[in-house]
């Protein structure tokens, strides 16, 4: 088997975009813009601060699902003693 080649251009952007994921979810619940949402305003009776986490927390999960699909899958080289059967 060929040794790997190096990352490609496509493999690190996605490598940034799962990096910057958790980064912006951390973002978007900060107390000061979490309080642009408070008020007396209410959506199907629940209070709109609670809609915008579920919002954010929805929106996470959807970016992690689709970021991890399009990830490449870790290759797993075994020992050269394990594959000539040693033993």
């Amino acid at each position: 088997m060929p040794p790997p080649k190096g990352p490609t251009p496509e493999t690190k952007k996605r490598e940034h975009t799962a990096l910057m994921l958790p980064i912006a979810g951390a973002l978007l619940i900060v107390p000061p813009l979490l309080t642009l949402f408070t008020g007396p305003h209410r959506i199907l009776g629940a209070p709109l601060e609670a809609i915008y986490l579920f919002t954010v927390w929805i929106a996470m999960i959807v970016g992690t699902v689709l970021t991890s699909r399009h990830m490449p899958r870790a290759q797993i080289f075994e020992r050269d003693n394990e594959t000539k059967g040693d033993g």
